[in-house]
């Protein structure tokens, strides 16, 4: 489990997480209205453990669609 945000959102085939891989570590991104607030998180998956790193977006405005590319 990347983050136990304890939110859901059943039925919706687009608001979900994206993951790839960077520099060889998985990273994964994801929507959340978990506090209230659309919210965009993002962690990398180091050192046998998902670790969060700084949001990458939050407002009221937000779509919840994520995707992600690596690179180099």
């Amino acid at each position: 489990m990347v983050r136990a945000d304890n939110w859901t959102m059943p039925g919706c085939p687009v608001n979900g997480p994206a993951l790839t891989l960077q520099d060889g570590q998985p990273l994964a991104a994801w929507p959340t209205l978990s506090d209230g607030m659309m919210t965009l998180r993002l962690a990398r998956h180091a050192d046998g453990a998902w670790q969060p790193l700084p949001e990458l977006d939050r407002g009221a405005n937000l779509p919840g669609r994520v995707d992600l590319a690596g690179w180099v």
